[in-house]
């Protein structure tokens, strides 16, 4: 499902802050997680008058969504950061008072164990667990989870962004193509008009005026690419500067 990926964000962090390494394979686990918290996203959105059922049940997590599951966590709720972007993490580093460089500069001197950060990167969520160092033989880490599961951590160059872009983009025609073959319109179109839309995108109309291409369900491939591009300059971003920050040596 690749709307839960806030979901998948907070339930790698937990694990990791809770030292439970081995649960985050276990999709099991996550599916039963991730149910309960979207049964009281539910409940406390209409209690409270925040956001109606329908806004959490497709399972997709925003920024309001996700600070509400830290808070109901008393574990967690003083553990993680929520970072909806990152110009918002560039500001808070630049405030010593804020939570992002509150919990850096605490992990860094010793006086914190350890602190997750969910981070916002376009479109997508990504978490990050900054752990202090142990002694003077064990320094300290920094662990970067998608819920793709796909390496980042060693993206160090612009030039690393563009080859991650391009290969995503490469891997994605076939996803694309099979959502279109779900399609009943789609079902027996020759391969080229499915060529023609991975490059050219599906038009959308609304009330007989063309939609922005952004709001296609299927968009162009230009498009796709800008946003992806986007993405994992955010992820650059933040694993750098959280290195940095941390102390940690280039590998």
């Amino acid at each position: 499902h690749e709307g839960v990926c806030g979901h998948h964000a907070l339930f790698n962090i937990s694990c990791l802050l809770r030292e439970q390494v081995p649960t985050l394979l276990d999709e099991i686990n996550f599916w039963k997680t991730t149910l309960r918290n979207i049964s009281a996203l539910a409940r406390h959105g209409e209690q409270e008058k925040r956001w109606p059922r329908s806004r959490v049940t497709c399972g997709v997590a925003d920024e309001a969504h996700l600070r509400a599951l830290v808070s109901f966590d008393d574990f967690l709720h003083d553990r993680v950061c929520i970072v909806p972007s990152r110009e918002v993490f560039e500001a808070q580093l630049q405030s010593e008072d804020s939570p992002v460089r509150v919990a850096v500069d605490a992990i860094r001197a010793g006086h914190r164990a350890a602190q997750g950060f969910v981070l916002g990167a376009t479109s997508h969520w990504y978490a990050a667990v900054a752990f202090a160092a142990k002694d003077a033989e064990v320094g300290p880490r920094l662990l970067f989870c998608d819920s793709h599961n796909v390496p980042l951590a060693q993206l160090r160059t612009p030039e690393d962004v563009e080859q991650l872009v391009e290969s995503r983009l490469l891997k994605s025609r076939e996803h694309f193509n099979e959502a279109l073959r779900r399609l009943p319109d789609w079902q027996h179109r020759p391969p080229c008009h499915l060529d023609k839309a991975f490059e050219d995108g599906v038009e959308e109309w609304w009330k007989g005026v063309l939609k922005s291409s952004l709001f296609w369900r299927h968009r162009p491939l230009g498009v796709r690419r800008h946003l992806k591009r986007q993405e994992i300059s955010d992820v650059l971003a933040y694993t750098t500067s959280l290195a940095d920050l941390l102390g940690l040596p280039p590998t």
